[in-house]
């Protein structure tokens, strides 16, 4: 008697176990449905749902990402791929959303840099100067790279395709660039890429008319007679990268007829830089004036 009692309370304590079990799946699945029902007011995501068993929430296409939502023993599980992050439990979803979306981006820009938690963004010094900031879209998942505030288009898309080294050597260029055309401005002076107004014969060349290694042209209104026929010298100002110098360079009808050294940075600071480079330009060419206005070709 004593053991058919036994074995019928081992039976009800295995049932009850079994109905609490089912009990604890049947309240987490209604749980995981809330979340369904919430995500459909979430936009840029996309979500592959299992009323019975997980529910995925895709996020930043252009670079899968999926958060996890998974019924499991002891409560509803969360996971996060492709990288591991802890993400905590709460009932609202865009609050779980939005953790997993700033943990991933955290994560991602630690890859390239100094995370900076005031502006929530890599700070980069770049030539001396804090004026670099790389973001990442909320909903594209793209990077952004800002410089001196601005986002620079050819960057962002650079940092997706370019090894990190070359990377940096474009946006060490790129500041480069936006320093050299500040300074420029300051002396009343535009840095123009393109040579296209110092030459009519470069208009009809379909490659890139810029030498390589070219920062920039500074036009110093200089025009001068090369010939009886009446063709003309202009004279510009040519900043060179890698390592950073200046040249006056005379150009013709055809080609590049004068490259004259000018000036190396080596040391010197870059605003003394191009001062002295300007200032020493508009001096060589008092002296070239006169034999090329008489249709000279003096000794360089």
């Amino acid at each position: 008697m004593e053991i058919s009692e036994n074995v019928t309370k081992c039976e009800t304590s295995q049932i009850l176990v079994v109905a609490d079990s089912i009990l604890k799946k049947t309240g987490l699945c209604a749980f995981l449905k809330g979340f369904h029902k919430q995500s459909k007011l979430l936009k840029e995501i996309s979500v592959i749902y299992n009323d019975t068993y997980s529910m995925q929430i895709n996020y930043w296409p252009g670079h899968p990402s999926f958060i996890l939502l998974k019924v499991a023993e002891y409560g509803i599980e969360i996971s996060h791929s492709p990288v591991a992050l802890h993400i905590g439990f709460t009932p609202d979803l865009s609050e779980i959303v939005y953790e997993a979306i700033s943990k991933h981006k955290r994560h991602r820009l630690s890859q390239i840099g100094e995370f900076n938690e005031e502006v929530n963004r890599v700070s980069l010094n770049v030539r001396g100067q804090d004026c670099v900031m790389i973001d990442i879209g909320y909903f594209s998942g793209d990077f952004l790279v800002f410089v001196n505030g601005k986002l620079d288009s050819e960057l962002s898309l650079r940092i997706k395709t370019e090894e990190k080294p070359v990377f940096f050597q474009v946006l060490e260029d790129k500041v480069l660039l936006s320093q050299v055309q500040s300074i420029c401005r300051g002396y009343q002076k535009e840095l123009v890429q393109e040579p296209l107004r110092f030459s009519r014969s470069l208009y009809s060349l379909a490659e890139p008319c810029k030498a390589p290694g070219v920062l920039g042209y500074v036009d110093l209104g200089t025009v001068l007679p090369s010939d009886s026929m009446g063709n003309l010298l202009v004279f510009a100002l040519c900043f060179f990268k890698n390592p950073l110098k200046a040249e006056l360079v005379g150009f013709n009808e055809t080609k590049e007829e004068y490259n004259i050294f000018i000036a190396s940075a080596e040391n010197m600071p870059l605003d003394l830089f191009i001062k002295n480079s300007i200032a020493h330009a508009k001096d060589r060419l008092l002296i070239l004036r006169i034999p090329i206005t008489l249709l000279a070709r003096p000794e360089i």
